[in-house]
C-alpha cells in the first residue's frame, strides 16, 4: 500500500514539474499550449508515460509526438534538476487522444433517437 500511495505522489510531482517546464523553458512552438493529462511511472520509478493533450487535428498531434521524442532527454534534465529522486525516470511521451474520444461519443449520442420521452419504457398508449 505505501509503495503505491509513493508512486502516486511521485505522479503527480513530474505531471506538475514537465507541465511547468513545457509553459516556462521550452522555446519550441510545437509544444506551446500542452496539456499533461497524466504520468505514469513503473514501480521501480525508472520509466514514466507521460500522456499529452493538444488541441487540433492529426497533423498538430504527429508534430507535437515528434518534438516532445526529440525534446524528452532535455526534459528528463530539467526534471531532474527541479525533483530529488534516486533516478530521473526516462520519460515516455503519448498524445492522449481520450478527448476526442469522448467528444466523438457525445456527438454520436446527441444524434441517437431517443422516441418519445413523455411515455415511460414500457408503457404502450394504443
Amino acid at each position: 500500500m505505501k509503495s503505491s500511495f509513493r508512486i502516486l505522489q511521485v505522479n503527480a510531482l513530474i505531471k506538475e514539474e514537465i507541465g511547468k517546464i513545457l509553459l516556462g523553458e521550452m522555446q519550441d512552438p510545437r509544444l506551446q499550449g500542452l496539456v499533461i493529462t497524466e504520468v505514469r511511472t513503473t514501480k521501480d520509478l525508472q520509466h514514466a508515460q507521460v500522456f499529452v493533450s493538444c488541441l487540433g487535428g492529426t497533423d498538430r498531434r504527429r508534430t507535437t509526438q515528434e518534438a516532445l521524442e526529440h525534446s524528452a532527454g532535455h526534459i528528463r534534465y530539467l526534471l531532474g534538476q527541479r525533483v530529488r529522486l534516486k533516478y530521473t525516470p526516462e520519460l515516455r511521451f503519448t498524445v492522449d487522444e481520450s478527448f476526442d474520444r469522448a467528444s466523438r461519443i457525445l456527438e454520436i449520442l446527441k444524434h441517437v433517437d431517443l422516441g418519445d420521452e413523455s411515455t415511460p419504457p414500457g408503457n404502450t398508449q394504443s
